[in-house]
């Protein structure tokens, strides 16, 4: 893990400001949905990937190896 060196307080709702460079960085632009994971004690920020089935063309899961809706293998596992 880098750290960056950047700090950021929580505002009263619990909401942090990601850093225009940290966002260009790592491709986020707004609208992207993140998920976020819990890691021992630490909060990590992974931005959410999403696949269309090629047989039912619903969104699915990156992580899936089978298309939830169709039952079509997306991918080895």
């Amino acid at each position: 893990m880098k750290n960056l060196g950047i700090v950021r307080k929580l505002d009263d709702l619990g909401r942090i400001v990601i850093p225009k460079e940290t966002r260009d960085l790592l491709h986020i632009n707004e609208g992207d949905a993140l998920e976020i994971w819990i890691n021992g004690s630490d909060i990590v920020l992974k931005k959410h990937k999403t696949v269309i089935c090629k047989n039912c063309e619903q969104f699915i899961e990156e992580h899936d190896v089978f298309c939830r809706y169709c039952g079509t293998k997306i991918r080895e596992e």
